[in-house]
């Protein structure tokens, strides 16, 4: 029937159910009233919050499994609620994953179906925060893995991106607690990847962890550098070489603005560069094979003065015949830097000049003329200069 019964007089006789009004009405004319017990139907109403009972734990996935098999799945509310009504009374768990990947079990509490508060319910490792600390040094314990680049991830899941610092550590605060693994690429691109552990946040030392596999053999730096507004390659430059362990090491550009080290540990390293104008550059150099001949090609905002170039036609006075294969010098600074003959066409040109205030001084019949300024060309047609703009020495220049 589905229920306990009791009959208040026991016969040997049969029964019949009459279902309308629940009663038992027997053969001989008698009725007997039986009480029916059903299982009550109860719910499953709480709300979820951290571990310190301050945050609730909005849009959590979970599961919910009761002793006799019943499996419920869902996802808490914006308040951190989760409710399934008519159930059974019997003994539930809840599953559901923490940020760093584990699985947390816990029981839960069922209510009537009369309540209308929900029970509260604090969840072990949510709001706990550790941190990542380690010290990255290569297969043999001995290189750090200076300024390299790491990816971190708990539980397939990627968290964190950076650079390991010159002695080679890294520290990612404010993490759940979880399985961490960091991936770090080799200078071939090979892929590494190792377990680290991690730490309570007020944990001052890191952790020495050695990589597998990852070996920082012989190699060498090899680079061309080029400034990037003229597109020149940076000739003769000093600079600094600085390597994963932090000493440095001068070096001086080629003509063709090359730097070369070899023999230096398979790692990242560091190119510090100082402008003319004080200012300092650094950059990121890859190591590469020692039998490597083809140079990384680096751009530095080096400030390299723009060379420009003078294109000049001189007429006499009449503006109509051209001073040709009259002697000229140019000049920057009082100081002689080009001179020549203008061609048949009175044309004279020069290029390759710093972009500093040039003038023009000419050498005629009558002696040398006063120097005057001359525009840089665009490229165009020659600027045109008539014999009047050129006054004799000690006169008067318009």
């Amino acid at each position: 029937m589905g229920g306990a019964a009791t009959v208040h007089r026991q016969e040997s006789i049969q029964l019949a159910i009459e279902d309308h009004d629940q009663s038992l009405r027997l053969r001989s004319g008698k009725l007997y009233r039986i009480v029916v017990r059903r299982p009550p139907q109860v719910q499953l109403f709480s709300r979820l919050y951290d571990c310190a009972g301050e945050h609730p734990l909005a849009g959590l996935e979970y599961t919910v499994e009761g002793a006799a098999g019943e499996r419920l799945q869902g996802r808490t509310d914006a308040r951190g609620t989760l409710q399934h009504r008519n159930l059974k009374p019997e003994r539930y768990c809840l599953q559901l994953r923490d940020p760093g990947g584990n699985l947390r079990t816990l029981g839960l509490p069922w209510i009537g179906l009369e309540h209308t508060e929900p029970h509260l319910q604090a969840v072990p490792g949510f709001g706990v925060r550790v941190q990542v600390f380690v010290e990255l040094r290569d297969s043999r314990g001995r290189n750090p893995l200076a300024h390299t680049p790491y990816a971190l991830r708990v539980s397939d899941r990627l968290v964190a991106r950076g650079l390991t610092d010159g002695l080679g550590i890294l520290r990612q605060r404010g993490l759940a607690a979880g399985r961490y693994e960091l991936l770090i690429n080799d200078v071939a691109g090979k892929e590494h990847v190792v377990g680290v552990p991690w730490l309570s946040e007020s944990r001052k030392q890191p952790h020495l962890q050695v990589v597998p596999g990852l070996h920082t053999g012989a190699a060498q730096i090899l680079a061309q550098l080029f400034d990037t507004s003229s597109r020149r390659p940076l000739a003769g430059i000093s600079c600094q070489l600085q390597g994963p362990d932090g000493r440095t090491t001068p070096c001086v550009a080629t003509s063709q603005g090359l730097v070369r080290l070899r023999d230096v540990p398979a790692l990242p390293h560091r190119l510090h560069v100082r402008t003319p104008a004080g200012q300092e550059r650094i950059v990121g150099l890859t190591p590469v094979p020692s039998r490597c001949a083809q140079p990384l090609l680096v751009q530095l905002d080096y400030g390299l003065p723009q060379r420009q170039r003078v294109c000049a036609q001189l007429f006499a006075r009449d503006g109509l015949k051209p001073l040709a294969g009259l002697s000229y010098s140019l000049c920057a600074a009082g100081s002689e830097v080009r001179s020549g003959r203008t061609d048949g066409q009175g044309i004279l040109r020069e290029s390759g000049l710093e972009a500093v205030p040039h003038q023009l001084q000419l050498r005629g019949p009558q002696g040398a003329l006063k120097p005057f300024g001359v525009p840089w060309s665009q490229g165009g047609a020659p600027h045109l200069c008539i014999g009047s703009d050129m006054a004799p020495n000690g006169g008067t220049q318009r």
